[in-house]
């Protein structure tokens, strides 16, 4: 019962947030899958990971059909941050859990800050947009960074690569959500596909021994169905929401994961030795 109960309750917000904002769930996967189910932060990681892939690529195709995808900025962001995202996969699985929410906390953060400061910018332009060399190489920097975080924290990259294209504004308004995704698909598919090598390295192991199983297909799989279904439904709404309120939508999401990472870690007395060690 509990593992239905969590797949609705997950499924739901991951297709509102994926099909409405461009992210892909990961930054609620995360945080609360490990107080409800028995799983370690690297499980919730890995498993974010494949089932924002699954979302997200169903998200692409339906985008996609509609010509909403910029498909060049969506691959000169997608590819780089994918290929960084599959290289970071064993280094983020030998890191310690305590690490990496850490890490994870302190990303949320920092994109609190970014996406308040951003609420009030101009909209989008709907006229052809041009993406020259220098905002290119600027872009690429910030993809390989997107990778590296979505594979330490299983975001899916779109919290960064979202405002990256808003603030170069390498895509139109209508364009920006779809785009994000296409660029998520690939990161998520990427950081999913090294976790799932290295299941595949503990099962064939010489000695036998079976290390902890980083995705949980069944639980990610229950997640796509019912973030399917939310995001057929929520999808056609995302060109009515407003900017500004998108972005308060998300300043209010991120406020409230932080508060909660923040009072987990201090219960566990991690930020109480992390600011002792500081002083």
């Amino acid at each position: 019962m509990t593992f239905v109960l969590v797949s609705v309750f997950l499924g739901i917000i991951v297709g509102v947030v994926s099909s409405l904002f461009g992210i892909g769930g990961g930054i609620f996967i995360v945080p609360i899958l490990p107080s409800l189910i028995v799983m370690t932060h690297h499980q919730a990681i890995a498993t974010s990971l494949a089932a924002v892939f699954l979302v997200t690529l169903l998200n692409t195709v339906g985008f996609a059909r509609d010509n909403l995808v910029n498909w060049r900025t969506g691959l000169l962001l997608g590819v780089p941050s994918g290929i960084m995202a599959f290289m970071s996969g064993p280094w983020a699985a030998a890191v310690g859990d305590v690490t990496l929410r850490l890490f994870f906390l302190f990303i949320l953060f920092v994109l609190l800050i970014v996406t308040f400061f951003r609420r009030n910018l101009p909209s989008l332009a709907e006229e052809a947009l041009t993406i020259t060399k220098a905002k290119g190489s600027f872009a690429l920097l910030f993809a390989i960074i997107a990778g590296f975080v979505s594979a330490f924290t299983g975001i899916g990259a779109g919290v960064i690569l979202s405002p990256i294209m808003f603030n170069l504004k390498m895509v139109r308004a209508k364009e920006l959500v779809p785009t994000t995704n296409l660029s998520t698909m690939l990161t998520t598919f990427s950081g999913s596909l090294s976790y799932f090598l290295l299941d595949l390295k503990s099962e064939s192991a010489l000695d036998g021994s079976l290390g902890e199983k980083l995705i949980d297909m069944p639980l990610a799989l229950s997640l796509f169905f019912v973030a399917t279904i939310t995001a057929l439904w929520m999808r056609p709404l995302q060109k009515r929401l407003s900017q500004s309120t998108k972005v308060v939508v998300l300043c209010g999401v991120l406020f409230f994961i932080i508060l909660k990472e923040g009072y987990e870690l201090y219960a566990m007395h991690v930020i109480e030795k992390v600011i002792k060690d500081w002083l």
